[in-house]
């Protein structure tokens, strides 16, 4: 694990709690909406990787997510989880720069959502858990054959 992505028990409460409370006000549509046009604004290439129709779509990546964030603080609890997702995208000539574009829109869909610019009390707790997921992915998508 990256020494400078180690989050507390605190600031990874405050993450699910923000994320829970996020989904129980029906913004998790809005959210995954935001997140896949900020990535296909960025990676516009990353579009064909896609079903045109992206509400099956929409859901895999909020119950994802919301999976993903439960098990915080425990990193090894989210870590085995975060890896599995990069072969998963095995398929797709994925590339680094992809991976910071992810950890990139998850962040700017959640301001969108939830009223930008985020306090930093909030940001920084979030950002950390997105790019220790991003990282996690990486590392997988390389790992593959």
């Amino acid at each position: 694990m990256d020494d400078f992505l180690v989050m507390g028990h605190d600031e990874a409460r405050l993450v699910r709690r923000t994320f829970d409370n996020m989904i129980r006000d029906g913004k998790g549509p809005e959210f995954a909406r935001a997140f896949y046009d900020h990535l296909f604004t960025i990676a516009p290439e990353v579009r064909e990787w896609f079903p045109k129709d992206m509400v099956e779509q929409n859901r895999k990546l909020v119950k994802t997510l919301g999976v993903l964030l439960k098990n915080l603080p425990e990193w090894h609890d989210v870590a085995g989880p975060a890896r599995a997702l990069g072969p998963q995208h095995g398929p797709f000539p994925i590339e680094p720069r992809h991976f910071e574009a992810f950890v990139t829109c998850l962040f700017k869909a959640m301001e969108d959502v939830m009223g930008s610019p985020l306090l930093p009390d909030v940001s920084i707790p979030f950002r950390m858990a997105f790019l220790r997921i991003g990282a996690e992915m990486m590392r997988a998508g390389r790992a593959r054959p």
